[in-house]
């Protein structure tokens, strides 16, 4: 389940504002908006997430990107691989929310 291109590519130009943003917090805070009206409150999940730091980019040797997301509970020991581009988890949450009921877009 891949994301639509034309949804790729307005992520690309938001990660694009938020990068030219460097401490403009109000431009930051503007494109996450921009973010939250597109994929709802998963967004505000997700940014919670990088807050305690749960959210890990693994870049290989390669070049090649993951992205390793933990639970934000300290005994919480499952650990997700997520992939650049590709709208997938298989947490039990996307499965129930996205995949069985198509309630969201996607989760975090």
């Amino acid at each position: 389940m891949s994301v639509p291109r034309d949804f790729s590519l307005l992520l690309d130009e938001l990660r694009e504002e938020v990068a030219q943003a460097g401490n403009d917090q109000k431009k930051i805070v503007d494109s996450l908006k921009v973010l939250h009206s597109l994929a709802g409150d998963c967004v505000i999940e997700a940014a919670h997430l990088c807050e305690l730091k749960c959210v890990t980019k693994c870049v290989g040797a390669t070049g090649r990107q993951i992205y390793e997301v933990s639970g934000p509970n300290k005994g919480y020991s499952t650990l997700y691989k997520l992939y650049p581009r590709i709208n997938y988890c298989v947490c039990s949450v996307f499965q129930k929310k996205v995949v069985t009921r198509r309630q969201q877009l996607t989760v975090s």
